[in-house]
């Protein structure tokens, strides 16, 4: 669902700057303006690539084995991602010690 919305923003992008194009206008303006959302959309594909890949590695066999909905497997998830940021790069390999 979120790959949708991230395919109409590409595709409204799109036909900001080119429809102007294909209407016979000029496509400065349209241009400019697609150019400037384009950095929005690529951190809107990022963050929906995010959410999709956690639910799928995570919250889905949350569900499965809680027999949760969706988001009461995120709000079982959520507390676990957010108690120790950044634990994993801080670790110490034990042939560092």
């Amino acid at each position: 669902m979120l790959a949708l919305v991230v395919f109409g923003a590409f595709a409204v992008v799109f036909g900001l700057a080119f429809a102007p194009l294909l209407l016979g206008g000029e496509a400065g303006v349209s241009l400019v303006t697609a150019v400037l959302l384009l950095p929005v959309l690529a951190v809107l594909a990022a963050v929906t690539g995010l959410i999709e890949g956690f639910t799928t590695v995570f919250v889905v066999p949350i569900m499965v084995l809680e027999e949760r909905t969706v988001l009461g497997a995120w709000g079982r998830l959520w507390p676990t991602i957010t108690a120790n940021p950044g634990s994993s790069s801080r670790t110490s390999s034990p042939a560092s010690s």
